[in-house]
């Protein structure tokens, strides 16, 4: 059962940008399996933290965090299961967009972990999205700068949101060059996500080229059209060009996505529930 409820999760992470509804079944199903799996023994931590990523899948995000919790107690500190669990309770403190208690969990936890990549690339993420500005100045924090910067450069290590983090913060720093090759190496990592562009939009910004910054977020939200980020951005950027009635529309196709992606899940895991 576990083994098929991988299956399926994976399913679901191929399908959930195009087809957001076909994900939430695999999602949904896979929940299912590892539910059945943990009443029969609830004490198989690989179960609970798998049972967690699923449960993030379908925003169910106080669930997921007790089930990492839990799968962490039971895995003891030092294995390397454990320092994921952590790893994903930040994340979790991330998704809710709590920053500063994510940046202060990651802070406790750091001294304790073995396997650390995860929890320290939370942390920079976290670091970084709660430091953007100060007034009309650009902030960067050197903690993050440097997390992403060493681990984009050790082959194996990194994944592509590492690239697409460090390329944002370059263009903070008006890096545009280095971040354009940053962007192209995340692009070929995974060829076809929505985050490249998004962030392409976000450097675009930063570079105050906002004709470029929409067309690059146009693509993004054509890539996953049930993800209202790049809508929401798109939003911003037109605010900030002076076109408050389409940044409202855009902002309101945003919460409208959100909104249906919510009733989807919904209706899915109520019907697995009945």
């Amino acid at each position: 059962l576990e083994a098929m409820a991988y299956v399926l999760a994976r399913m679901g992470e191929e399908e959930e940008s195009l087809n957001w509804h076909g994900a939430v079944v695999c999602f949904n199903s896979a929940r299912l399996l590892l539910e059945e799996v943990k009443r029969r023994d609830s004490r198989i931590p690989s179960v609970r933290y798998s049972l967690g990523r699923v449960l993030v899948k379908l925003m169910r995000l106080e669930q997921a965090s007790e089930e990492f919790s839990e799968a962490a107690k039971q895995c003891g500190k030092g294995t390397v299961l454990s320092d994921l669990c952590i790893a994903q309770v930040a994340d979790v403190l991330l998704l809710n967009g709590s920053h500063g208690e994510c940046v202060d969990f990651c802070e406790r936890w750091l001294g304790h972990v073995k396997k650390d990549v995860p929890l320290r690339r939370v942390f920079a993420t976290a670091l970084a999205e709660a430091h953007v500005t100060q007034g009309s100045t650009k902030l960067v924090v050197q903690e993050a700068l440097k997390f992403f910067e060493a681990v984009t450069s050790r082959e194996g290590e990194a994944v592509q949101a590492d690239f697409c983090c460090l390329a944002e913060l370059y263009g903070r720093m008006n890096r545009f060059q280095e971040a354009a090759h940053l962007l192209d190496q995340a692009e070929a990592m995974r060829p076809g996500t929505w985050q490249v562009p998004y962030y392409n939009g976000l450097v675009c910004v930063h570079g105050a080229d906002y004709t470029a910054a929409l067309a690059c977020l146009d693509e993004a939200r054509r890539r996953a059209p049930m993800e209202p980020g790049p809508w929401s951005k798109i939003g911003h950027v037109l605010g900030m060009m002076g076109r408050a009635r389409d940044a409202e529309d855009a902002e309101r196709k945003a919460e409208s996505i959100k909104n249906e992606r919510n009733s989807i899940v919904a209706e899915e895991v109520g019907r697995g529930a009945a």
